[in-house]
């Protein structure tokens, strides 16, 4: 829950509901993001449409209007992507519902009709799912489209859950991002798979990217109607299957789920991700995006994820849009692991959160919400109501509602406060 105040550093919708962002892109020197959104209600619902909102600078967001909303051949407009082709339109691909089967969605596209990319036509359905042959082929689950480019054309990738209980990828190729063809499952595992991750029995919103060249699929883990968190595998693409070097989980506790991918304008892959349970229903809007996230490969061949360069320096103008509410630290000496614990409490001594450390893992005190830590400092970002814990292999993110006033936490050995930043 919130206290009435938007947060600074999060995007958050003007009004109704907000979730799975989709496809942040560099586009005449702005950043263009794109979210599900129900813009009638500040609760779920299945006439989904595509908000959309610009940004010079990854922090400071401006909305625009409605990309998609349903009609026209949908009830309603759910997750999927965009696309830049070297000629032609700018292309959305996304989950085009029906009332009849929410579960196996058809993927259509929308052009745009302006540079600005305010306004989208809707085109035709271009992929249905496919039917296999055998029980195994059967799906239970079918949306979410991801398209990237490879040589020669371009793949689709989309989310599924097989009736066996496998969570999926399926996967098609075109030369021209019109004409699709099938060609199988990308990737697949058993929902009774627990090593070292559990990934559920369905995959909502896949994101395949490069990251210092080695190829990163980023999962949403979805198990019998429930959103659960995020998982990624590091591997190589080996025609059109994927085979997983690697597995990590990169999302904990309630917020964190459906990330998209994206290039900045430096060309370092990042994510941004949903955040499920901000909400302030009497200020009429509910749930928010995450600050973006730079990725890189660790050592040991791993996922490493933190704060992106514009969070880190985010600068005096945000900080008096903030009024004081806004906290961003460093815990840990010299880049090393935290140890003991941390508390962070407003001005009149109202804790807000508070965290310890047993052996490998980061606990949240008073909840069931832990996090395993890789032998680096940890990230802290408070942002009126919204915490983003980020120890540099996952996220940890929630909702902590507090009284708005400004925060105050300790400043000592292994403690470095980065935000607010001043000059």
């Amino acid at each position: 829950m919130m206290t009435g105040k938007r947060p600074v550093l999060h995007y958050t919708p003007p009004v109704g509901w907000l979730n799975a962002p989709a496809s942040l892109t560099v586009h005449d020197g702005q950043y263009h993001l794109f979210h599900r959104a129900v813009l009638e209600a500040t609760t779920w619902g299945p006439s989904g449409s595509w908000g959309h909102a610009v940004s010079s600078d990854l922090v400071t967001w401006t909305a625009r209007p409605a990309a998609l909303t349903p009609g026209r051949g949908d009830s309603g407009c759910w997750a999927g992507c965009l696309c830049v082709p070297p000629q032609g339109p700018a292309t959305l691909f996304y989950t085009a519902v029906a009332p009849t089967d929410r579960g196996l969605a058809r993927i259509r596209v929308a052009r745009a009709l302006d540079d600005s990319w305010d306004t989208w036509r809707k085109g035709a359905v271009v992929v249905l799912p496919p039917w296999g042959d055998r029980r195994e082929e059967e799906l239970r689950m079918f949306r979410d489209p991801c398209v990237v480019r490879e040589p020669g054309g371009w793949r689709m990738l989309v989310g599924a859950g097989y009736v066996d209980g496998r969570a999926g990828v399926v996967s098609f190729t075109s030369p021209d991002l019109v004409d699709w063809s099938y060609t199988g499952c990308f990737l697949d595992r058993s929902v009774a798979s627990t090593d070292p991750v559990w990934a559920g029995s369905g995959w909502e919103c896949p994101q395949l990217l490069s990251v210092e060249g080695r190829d990163v699929l980023v999962l949403s883990a979805w198990h019998d109607g429930v959103t659960r968190h995020v998982v990624a595998a590091i591997g190589t693409r080996v025609r059109d299957r994927f085979v997983v070097g690697h597995w990590t989980r990169i999302g904990y506790g309630p917020g964190p789920y459906a990330p998209t991918a994206f290039t900045d304008a430096d060309g370092e892959p990042g994510l941004v991700f949903w955040l499920r349970d901000v909400t302030d229903t009497a200020a009429g809007w509910a749930g928010a995006l995450s600050v973006p996230y730079r990725l890189s490969l660790a050592g040991d061949g791993g996922l490493r994820i933190t704060p992106h360069p514009a969070v880190l320096g985010a600068g005096p103008t945000a900080l008096a849009a903030g009024g004081g509410e806004v906290l961003g630290l460093t815990w840990g000496s010299a880049g090393g692991p935290p140890s003991g614990g941390l508390d962070l409490r407003t001005d009149s001594g109202h804790r807000v959160i508070a965290l310890r450390i047993y052996g490998d893992v980061l606990e949240v005190v008073g909840t069931q919400t832990t996090i395993p830590l890789a032998g680096e400092s940890v990230q802290v970002l408070v942002d009126r109501g919204i915490v983003e814990i980020c120890t540099g292999r996952a996220l940890l993110a929630l909702a902590a509602e507090y009284p708005a006033v400004a925060l105050a936490a300790p400043v000592g050995e292994g403690i470095t406060v980065w935000w607010p930043t001043h000059g």
